[in-house]
């Protein structure tokens, strides 16, 4: 308090003098409030004393600005009704405290701090209109120390303001009712003894109304509570209460003894407690509390539940196990269904007046997860089997673990659902029971997390009796396995018994349609051979198989597997790849009528997978429709008959038939198709079984693999177009030969990308038709393919990537090379020859019977295109040995002319002499020698080169000639050449390239040391191999280190011409020409002894031939002795002789241990008598068969 003085005159508002603790004790303060409600603050209630505020007039509002100990006294304030809390809340919670409150008394809560008040004249009928808000109407949360303490009110009134609001306990003594209003939500803790009416009926907002936290109410005071509109959470006392909720999803709990609860509108929650309560829970789905069973079972009369409107549900949520009898449930109406959530087991049992009295036909039983976890429910177990046939249930069980349920229907259509709702699910088990009872039974099966099943069949049936129908639901990706046991569905015996009926049959039902997940259904039901049995698939890939009656079996979405059984079936795919699997061919063929099978959308197949002998007719395939493959999957024998009436029921055109069976032989009879129709048969087992297939008269398809085709297969196209396709998938193809294959048109060669080897021969009548066609054109390995046995009809032929070996026919044929090497003979008839990207060999012989040239002759000639000078090549092959005297050849090409009559004038009378006619770009090759070209000689139209005159070359040519038995003359051009001489006394010139030379019996002359590298082999006879020149194909090397390895050569079979069969008692080597010029003119003999022990020198008139014979290392092998310069120097230098003249040339023999020689050319550049650095040396040829003596080598000028 202050002795200062303050005077204050308000105006017409509300005006607000604050004093803080500053009020003047003399009272000399005034403060004239003035018209409006007017304020004072005060934060020391000590100063409020009758002296102070004598000068306070026109005042409304005492305002407590702090928390003060002392008592704020409100009739000090002469006039004031309103006492307003702004202070915050104390540690200790005691609150405000304010005294000689009105009758009517006003309180306005504007901090956080409590209030405790009392009257100034306590009556029967006290009201407290409290206002919890801001200044600016903002809702207020006060403290959990927090009270309203009101003791002498009858009345609270609350209003709250715009937001939260708590206004923790609210206590009073003598409180009967109370009243909440304003926004919400408003939470609070009611203790009042005598309280007998609660309504916040007046309260708005937008989702939460009224929360009672706590009512602590007296026992002998029923109460009235009423909710708002909003979300309420309404909580009763110890009397017999009466709850209405109103609208919005209400929490109601009675509490003890005996209530009315009315939930109203919404969704709500209502736990009637202790005692037989009368509960009712108005539109919306209701949900009943029962968590505690001694709160509705065994009371002295049924509890009365009235769902009303909407969904209703009485949850039991005991943990120690309930009982729950037929009475118990008497006083239900409109409640749809029972709910188990406790981990105790839950009995129930029903009757009809449950039924009547609730005013439903269906009753639901439910058995969930508790609180929302993965913990599983208990045991449940219902007895149904009272009810009559106008009722039913519904069971749905969570199969979250290992429990045993057990549900009995009634006489009603009763419907058990098994829900996974947790991986620890392991499905329907063995132990679990349902007994069907009377009326059309249903097992609902729905899945979530994890598969129920394995492929043994884990969802067990063993306790499932009594029923009509199963039905599967899934959304996910996990799957059903379901195995029916015997009598599982009810049958007419049954039925009888149970009342279904006397005769009807009855029909068992499995019903996947609802499976959309991705999951697949599995269903055994052989087992079930008394009941009919309608199966449907889900959108997954299924395997169903059905039992021993009639089936109806369809697979829905997705590829499913679906099979009958031993009668007439009806299998329906639907859409997706479908295979319709016969494991049992009886129940296929030979039925009393066709089976029906319907494969939908997608590519469908029937499959025979029987390990035993099938024969399947045309009959027994007149039900199959919109199926396009038919498969033999067994390892017996199997023969199947089409017609065109199966055709035509299936709509198709086409049809496919895999051999997938590695042993038995596969028939196929379709000769009796029309063209409209046609076969694939696709071979694809791992075994070449005999099998044969003929077709009609489409266009067929017979399709086989390297290891599935065999020469002893009857393959017979009919009269289409029709293919032998072959793929190399894994290996190669053993040779085919087409010996029982006749009426094809097509030839198709395939492989799997890797480089794999398709030999196959025609015989005569393998095509028929105008053309043949081999297409090979994307094969990697070697087609080889002989054509020549095809006398009637042409054919076209397309090589891949492999070097190809391809032979044609006797007609005209069309060969177009692919990009490998490839070796073409077109044999007779004018073929047109393409040739490809790699370096073609194009083959002409005079393989004739009477061994004249037969192919490509006079006008009939065949034709070139593409061919390339220098890549690609002529192979000629001629065999002139059945000729009586000896020939003359010169295979070597002459000049270009550009006319036929000037390519006769420029011939010699020499057989195999070539020219090319630029004008008409002919190639002539003349088989005999009488310098004419006629139908006795090769003509051939090639493409003309860049320069025509250049379109072939010499090097283009490789002949394989056989002479005569008598003298022959043989000489060829660059090619490669190999050439037998014969038994007569030949003289044989290989010219340039790389040849093989024979020489048989008679006494021959061979030239070799042209260009390229020979291998002669000399025979019996007197026989001279000549070597006429220094600069062949060997490598010269001046020499540079003759004591290190860097400058050894590789001796190969290319690498230097080789003399085999060598005989020093017959055969001479003659030095002539060039080579001998170089190495005899202007020599004089060697004047010592080569080496010691060989005492040999070659008379070669002037010398400059030494033979030495000499180990160069003894016991290595001759390609690396004859390569080794540092052996051949050291072995000979310690003797040569020469005539010190600088660049003089010598021919060295060198022997090794045994009867091979190397020819050596040697330079010695330095004349220094020795082989040493900067001379030059090189192997000219190899000789073998014979030690060499000095009378084996000779020399002379000429030729």
């Amino acid at each position: 308090a202050t002795t200062a003085t303050l005077v204050v005159t308000g105006g017409p508002g509300d005006d607000t003098i604050n004093f803080d603790s500053s009020l003047n004790s003399l009272g000399a303060d005034i403060f004239s409030g003035g018209a409006g409600r007017d304020t004072v603050e005060i934060d020391d209630a000590a100063t409020l004393t009758a002296t102070a505020t004598a000068g306070l007039t026109g005042i409304e509002v005492l305002a407590a600005g702090a928390t003060d100990s002392d008592v704020y006294d409100l009739a000090k304030i002469a006039g004031a009704d309103t006492f307003r809390v702004l202070s915050t809340a104390t540690a200790d919670g005691t609150g405000v405290t304010v005294k000689n409150l009105t009758a009517d008394a006003k309180i306005e809560i504007q901090g956080t701090e409590g209030v405790v008040g009392t009257l100034a004249l306590n009556t029967s009928d006290d009201t407290a209109n409290v206002t919890i808000a801001t200044a600016s109407g903002l809702g207020v949360i006060l403290p959990t120390a927090g009270t309203i303490t009101l003791n002498e009110f009858e009345t609270i009134n609350i209003t709250s303001g715009l937001s939260a609001t708590d206004t923790d306990d609210l206590t009073s003594s003598a409180l009967n009712k109370v009243t909440f209003s304003g926004y919400g939500p408003i939470t609070t803790n009611i203790a009042a003894a005598v309280l007998t009416e609660i309504d916040a009926s007046g309260m708005f907002g937008l989702t939460t109304g009224l929360t009672m936290e706590g009512n602590t109410g007296g026992v002998l005071y029923p109460q009235t509570i009423t909710g708002s509109d909003l979300i309420d959470t309404l909580i009763g006392a110890a009397a017999a209460d009466t709850i209405n909720g109103n609208g919005g999803n209400d929490i109601i709990n009675g509490a003890a003894s005996i209530d009315t609860i009315n939930g109203g509108a919404g969704n709500d929650v209502i736990d009637g407690d202790g005692g037989a309560d009368i509960l009712s829970g108005g539109a919306g789905n209701d949900r009943f509390l029962v968590d505690d069973d001694t709160d509705f079972i065994t009371l002295a009369s049924a509890e009365v539940l009235d769902g009303g409107e909407g969904t209703d549900t009485l949850r039991i949520s005991d943990t120690n196990g309930t009982t729950i009898a037929s009475t118990d449930l008497h006083g239900l109406k409109s409640v749809e269904v029972l709910q188990m959530t406790g981990e105790a087991a839950l009995t129930v049992t029903l009757d009809d007046t449950l039924f009547t009295n609730n005013g439903v036909s269906n009753f639901t039983i439910q058995q969930i997860q508790a609180n929302g976890t993965a913990t599983a429910a208990g045991a449940l177990t219902v007895t149904a089997s009272a009810l009559t046939s106008a009722n039913s249930i519904t069971a749905n069980l969570n199969v979250a673990a290992n429990i045993d349920d057990s549900i009995t229907g009634g006489a009603g259509d009763d419907t058990v659902t098994y829900l996974s709702t947790s991986v620890a699910a392991t499905g329907l088990e063995a132990t679990d029971t349902f007994t069907g009872g009377k009326g059309t039974d249903t097992l609902a099966i729905t899945m979530d997390d994890t598969d129920l099943g394995t492929a043994s069949g884990y969802i067990s049936l063993t306790l499932v009796t009594g029923i009509e129908k199963i039905t599967l639901t899934n959304v996910g990706t996990n799957s059903a396995y379901i195995t029916l046991t015997d009598g599982q569905f009810v049958t007419a015996a049954t039925a009888a018994a149970s009342g279904n009926g006397t005769t009807a049959a009855i029909t068992g039902v499995i019903d996947g349609s609802s499976w959309t997940g991705s999951g697949g259904i599995f269903v055994n039901a052989s087992a079930e051979d008394d009941s009919k049995i309608t199966i449907t698939g889900g959108a997954g890939a299924d395997t169903l198989i059905g039992g021993a009656k009639a089936n109806t079996i369809d697979g829905g979405l997705g590829a499913d597997t679906l099979s009958g059984g031993a009668v007439v079936d009806t299998l329906i795919g639907g859409a997706g790849a479908d295979t319709f699997n016969m494991s049992d061919v009886s129940d296929f063929i030979g039925l009393t009528a066709a089976e029906t099978l319907d494969g939908g959308a997608g590519s469908d197949i029937l499959k025979f997978s029987e390990n035993a002998t099938t024969t399947v007719a045309a009959s027994d395939l007149q039900g199959m429709s919109s199926v396009e493959k038919i498969q033999f999957y067994g390892t017996g024998a199997n023969t199947i008959t089409l017609s065109d009436s199966v055709y035509t029921n299936n709509g198709t055109t086409l049809l496919k038939i895999y051999d997938t069976n590695a042993n038995g032989a596969v028939t196929v009879d379709a000769a009796g198709l029309s063209a409209a129709n046609a076969i694939s048969y696709y071979s694809v087992s791992a075994a070449a079984t005999t099998d044969t297939i003929t077709g009609g008269a489409g266009d067929d398809l017979f399709y086989f693999y390297e290891d599935s085709i065999a020469t002893a297969d009857t393959l017979v196209g009919g009269t289409g177009t029709d293919t032998l396709a072959i793929k190399a998938d894994g290996g190669n193809l053993t040779t085919v030969v087409t010996t029982n294959m006749t009426k094809f048109e097509v030839i198709t060669l395939t492989d799997d990308g890797i480089a794999r080897a398709l030999p196959i021969t025609l015989t005569a009548g393998f095509f028929q038709g105008a053309t043949g066609t081999l297409n090979a054109g994307t094969v990697k390995g070697v087609v080889t393919f002989n054509g020549a046995a095809e006398t009637l009809t042409p054919m076209t032929i397309t090589t891949g990537i492999g070097a190809d070996i391809i032979t044609g026919g006797a007609k005209a044929d069309t060969i177009k090379s692919g990009t490998g090497a490839d070796v073409i003979d077109g044999t007779a008839g004018a073929d047109i020859i393409t040739l490809g990207a790699g370096a073609d060999d194009v083959k002409y012989d005079n393989s004739s019977a009477s061994g004249a040239v037969s192919d490509s002759t006079g006008t009939a000639y065949d034709v070139i295109t593409d061919f390339l000078s220098g890549t690609d090549e002529f192979k000629i092959t001629v065999d002139y040995s059945s000729l009586n005297s000896g020939v003359t050849i010169n295979a070597t090409v002459l000049t270009a002319t550009t006319s036929k009559t000037l390519a006769q004038d420029s011939l010699s009378g020499k057989r195999l002499e070539a020219i090319y006619n630029t004008t008409d770009e002919l190639l002539y090759i003349n088989y005999n020698e009488d310098n004419l070209i006629t139908t006795s000689d090769w003509t051939i139209k090639v493409n003309a080169g860049a320069t025509a005159a250049t379109t072939v070359a010499s090097a283009d040519f490789d002949y394989t000639i056989t002479g005569t038995a008598s003298a022959d003359t043989i000489t060829t051009g660059a090619g490669d050449d190999i050439i037998d001489g014969g038994s007569g006394i030949d003289t044989i010139n290989g010219g340039d390239g790389t040849n093989s030379i024979s020489d048989s019996a008679g006494v021959d002359v061979v030239y070799i040391s042209n260009s390229g590298t020979d291998t002669v082999n000399v025979s019996t006879g007197s026989d001279d191999v000549k070597i006429t020149s220094a600069t062949d194909t060997m490598t010269i090397l001046t020499l540079t280190d003759i004591t290190g390895a860097d400058q050894d050569f590789t001796v190969s079979a290319t690498s230097h011409d080789q003399i085999t069969n060598f005989s020093t008692t017959n055969d001479d080597i003659k030095i002539t020409g060039a080579l001998y010029t170089a190495v005899a003119v202007g020599k004089t003999a060697p004047t010592t002894t080569l080496l010691a022990g060989s005492g040999q020198t070659a008379d070669l008139d002037a010398g400059g031939i030494i033979i030495a014979n000499t180990n160069e290392k003894t016991g290595n092998a001759y390609t690396t002795d004859f390569g080794d310069i540092s052996a051949i120097t050291t072995a000979l230098n310690a003797s040569l002789g020469s005539d010190g003249a600088a660049n003089e040339e010598y021919v060295l023999f060198i022997g090794d241990s045994g009867t091979v020689y190397g020819a050596y050319y040697w330079k010695d550049v330095d004349g220094d008598s020795a082989i040493s650095d900067g001379d030059q040396f090189a192997l000219l040829a190899t000789i073998s068969g014979a030690v060499l003596v000095a009378a084996d080598v000779d020399g002379s000028s000429g030729s």
